[in-house]
């Protein structure tokens, strides 16, 4: 950039700092970050976002009914279990899947037991009046096409993380159109091993993997 001799050398200075700063790419988020940035001009794919995980955890995604029917006024949830022989605590933790909740505070697993996120309440207690309050509500709808469930504690560590996909799984598939949810029978799962079982809906029972 040539500069006139006529302007004075602060304002030449001043001139040439905002042409630099105006020629500097944007800064984009990084959603699996706290406020973190990068300049590359271009969005950040969650899935590449790097995770931590948890070396062990008594707590699974044990049930997820992602297309209920319509006797079942649509009434989703997600189920998590406390496998351990101690209460869990998990005030804080976060569940993500159909969109992103936080667990209240306060709230807290016995020892074998469960505690259940739902996506409405009233139609909840309608549909399945024997088992026990939502601790939550889900903020989205899951997907009938199959996603990725986690549960993460605080400080954004993955404790326990589950995919189901009906092209994948034919007890997933089961679960499709049916009414039925999907049981987790695995904790833990070797390659190519199934985790999952279609049976109906039972929000609030702690069954046996």
């Amino acid at each position: 950039m040539r500069i006139s001799p006529f302007v004075s050398p602060m304002l030449a200075l001043v001139m040439v700092s905002l042409l630099a700063v105006g020629c500097r790419p944007p800064m984009v988020r990084d959603p699996g970050t706290s406020g973190g940035a990068t300049p590359t001009g271009t969005a950040i794919d969650p899935a590449n976002v790097q995770r931590v995980y948890l070396d062990s955890t008594p707590v699974y995604i044990w049930e997820i009914h992602f297309d209920p029917s319509s006797e079942q006024q649509k009434v989703e949830f997600v189920e998590i279990v406390n496998t351990s022989r101690e209460p869990v605590d998990l005030s804080g933790w976060q569940v993500t899947g159909a969109g992103r909740v936080t667990i209240p505070d306060g709230t807290t697993i016995a020892p074998g037991q469960t505690i259940v996120l739902s996506s409405e309440a009233r139609a909840y207690r309608a549909v399945f009046p024997q088992a026990p309050d939502p601790v939550v509500l889900l903020r989205g709808k899951l997907s009938n096409e199959g996603e990725t469930v986690r549960i993460e504690d605080p400080q954004g560590r993955v404790a326990d993380e589950a995919t189901y996909d009906p092209l994948v799984s034919d007890e997933v598939s089961k679960a499709v159109d049916s009414g039925l949810s999907i049981h987790r029978i695995r904790p833990k799962a070797q390659a190519g091993q199934d985790i999952w079982r279609a049976g109906p809906p039972d929000p609030g029972v702690a069954r046996r993997p």
